[in-house]
């Protein structure tokens, strides 16, 4: 079994890490497919990295067939029910890259993202600009994802919502990156220091 090479954290998000390296960082890869792209080794703190994915039994077993162990295996979960798998305020970090638009609930899986965040966490959310209009709406791209007046705005052919303003929880938004010419965006969501979520 060959052992995959452990890679460094992120440069990008590292922002969004705790600033003390004392405990260990604590971070939630969602739909994070056979590998995460995140990065594993970041000195001088301890990253204890979770990825997840629906698929993830398939992805195993493909990877073990390759022979490769990777450094982080993903494990078992539906983004839509993190919140049954891991306990609240688990989380310093979340992270989302080019999936949140193929969730058959979008809305239900960054209220449960909030859900496990510890107050003070980041949500980051990176994909491609209203990609279910792009591909037709077809078949797992039913959900667009845009940014409008300030507002993360997730739309299908039936239903439109904006965040923050669509959600009653004490998130804050940020969009780093807007970049229409190559249709990609990332947004930040902040979980409020004073938010803590009951168990």
């Amino acid at each position: 079994m060959e052992c995959a090479k452990p890679r460094d954290f992120r440069e990008d998000l590292l922002r969004y890490l705790p600033r003390s390296a004392r405990d260990k960082v604590r971070i939630l890869d969602v739909a994070a497919g056979p590998l995460s792209c995140l990065g594993n080794r970041l000195q001088p703190h301890t990253l204890d990295i979770t990825a997840v994915d629906v698929l993830a039994a398939e992805y195993n077993e493909l990877l073990a067939e390759a022979r490769i162990d990777p450094p982080v295996k993903t494990s078992l979960c539906e983004a839509e029910q993190i919140h049954k798998k891991f306990p609240a305020n688990s989380f310093d970090l979340a992270f989302i890259r080019n999936a949140l638009d193929h969730c058959y609930d979008p809305m239900t899986v960054i209220r449960n993202v909030y859900f496990v965040l510890k107050p003070g966490g980041f949500f980051v959310i990176e994909g491609f600009i209203n990609q279910a209009e792009f591909e037709n709406y077809g078949g797992l791209h039913q959900w667009n994802i845009d940014y409008q007046e300030n507002q993360l705005v997730i739309s299908s052919k039936t239903n439109m919502f904006e965040i923050p303003r669509g959600l009653d929880l004490p998130f804050d938004l940020s969009v780093p990156i807007y970049d229409p010419g190559s249709r990609w965006i990332k947004a930040v969501l902040h979980k409020r220091d004073e938010a803590m979520c009951a168990a």
